[in-house]
């Protein structure tokens, strides 16, 4: 695994700075998304949505074509 790691630091990804988001909810909205996964899907899609519009203005993209990061990865964890 650590090899697979260096090999996409050193020739995959690109030589730019990368961000990673962590979002916490509190537990009793965990147990509704685990619960209602169509309501951790709108939620999320809430957060996708304002991550990218904070990214758009942050950088000056409303000039340029933007391009959404190529994925994005959900995970809920359970107690």
């Amino acid at each position: 695994m650590a090899e697979t790691a260096a090999l996409l630091a050193d020739e995959v990804f690109p030589d730019v700075p990368l961000r990673q988001w962590v979002i916490s909810f509190p537990f009793p909205l965990r147990y509704l998304f685990a619960a209602y996964p169509q309501a951790m899907g709108k939620v999320l899609g809430i957060v996708y949505r304002t991550i990218s519009t904070h990214t758009i203005q942050r950088t000056g993209s409303m000039n340029r074509v933007f391009i959404p990061p190529a994925s994005a990865s959900f995970s809920l964890s359970r107690p």
